[in-house]
């Protein structure tokens, strides 16, 4: 028994035993040295990971931005539909949809009604009707300077809906045209505007001129103006619709053709071609240039303003002198003459439309050039089947 306690107790290794066992430490370090490591990439791992993550995401990168365009573009369709619902209201209440006003330099003033004595525009008509009638209603009752600095307020004071998603956010920019004296309004620095006009008719122009003079007293522009001049040539020679470009026909003077314009009061009931067939309200054409300063030629007044190409356009497809007036997105460049005319949109293919059935269509760049017009037209007796 000693003998085997005394063999189980630890002494010197034998020479050569660890050799023998295998645990050589000269062999262990040569052999770890060739060894794969056990964990980690190497480098050419590594570029191909990074090369596929970049290539997926190359790959998603159009797809996402599809995506978020089609939510900008469905929430601008939404606005608009917001907008034409507060123009049916409108109508309910006064019975005839908001009036184009009077001229661009002519704000909206409270103590005027909502008819053709309301100098102001579509868009400060329906402020009581998308939950603005405290805007609307600001220095009801004030003469003098507290009336300017009342329209001063108003016109530079911010809310939402008023612009698409895809071309800007906010609606309030700074006012960069200059030589321009308002009525009854002090001078502003900023001001609201809108992506969106409503439809003129199928007129060459969709601006009727002939307004009064800024700041003229309210009772002698209203009672003094010839609005119309005696064939409707005080509208200007352009204030006459496309129809008869098409048909041949000689082309009312001075009648517009589409829902609001200067000084309209249109009812429902004039809408011969049906209010599903008929354009109400839209996106406008604008210069990817003039986003933001104020400076394109059909965003360059005020949102409030009264008949004017910053929130009215034409569904004609022809200009002076039988030029074409083309559909088409955004692009840079003058919008001069044509592009402040037109509907268009920040879109790639085409633009959101209201209906006066308080509908909304997405109307394609490409659409036939008669059957826009012909939407655009209340009374023609031309219903598109496109």
């Amino acid at each position: 028994m000693s003998e085997l306690f005394e063999s189980s107790r630890p002494g010197p290794a034998r020479p050569g035993a660890a050799k023998a066992a295998g645990f050589s430490h000269v062999g262990t370090a040569k052999h770890d040295r060739f060894a794969r490591p056990l964990d980690g990439f190497t480098l050419v791992e590594l570029l191909v990971v990074i090369a596929i993550i970049g290539v997926l995401v190359a790959l998603l990168l159009p797809a996402i931005q599809a995506a978020r365009e089609a939510a900008r573009r469905t929430q601008c369709g939404n606005q608009l539909r917001q907008l034409a619902v507060a123009f049916q209201n409108h109508h309910d209440a006064h019975q005839h949809l908001p009036t184009g006003g009077w001229g661009f330099v002519w704000l909206g003033y409270p103590d005027y009604g909502y008819g053709d004595g309301q100098p102001g525009g579509w868009l400060y008509n329906i402020l009581p009707f998308i939950e603005q009638a405290a805007l609307h209603d600001l220095g009801r009752g004030a003469t003098g300077a507290a009336r300017d600095a009342a329209t001063v307020q108003r016109v530079e004071a911010p809310f939402e809906g008023m612009n698409c998603p895809s071309r800007r956010r906010t609606n309030v920019y700074d006012y960069a045209s200059t030589g321009l004296t308002f009525s009854y309004s002090g001078p502003f620095d900023r001001c609201s505007k809108t992506d969106y006009a409503a439809c003129a008719g199928d007129m060459i122009q969709p601006e009727a001129f002939n307004a009064p003079a800024p700041n003229t007293a309210y009772q002698q522009a209203l009672t003094g103006t010839d609005w119309d001049g005696s064939d409707g040539s005080g509208y200007g020679m352009n204030w006459i619709s496309a129809y008869g470009y098409k048909y041949g026909t000689p082309p009312d003077r001075g009648v517009g053709t589409g829902v609001v314009f200067g000084r309209s009061q249109i009812n429902f009931r004039q809408v011969d071609d049906g209010l599903s067939n008929t354009y109400m309200v839209g996106e406008k054409y604008m210069s990817t240039d003039h986003y933001d300063d104020g400076l394109d030629e059909g965003d360059n007044e005020p949102a409030f303003s009264g008949n004017n190409a910053d929130t009215l356009r034409t569904a004609s497809h022809v200009r002076e002198l039988n030029r074409p007036l083309q559909l088409e997105a955004d692009a840079p460049g003058s919008s001069e003459n044509n592009g402040e005319r037109k509907f268009g949109s920040a879109h790639a293919a085409g633009f959101n439309m209201a209906m006066c059935d308080a509908s909304v269509a997405f109307v394609q760049f490409d659409v036939d050039p008669e059957v826009h017009r012909a939407r655009g037209h209340r009374y023609d007796g031309v219903v598109p089947q496109q």
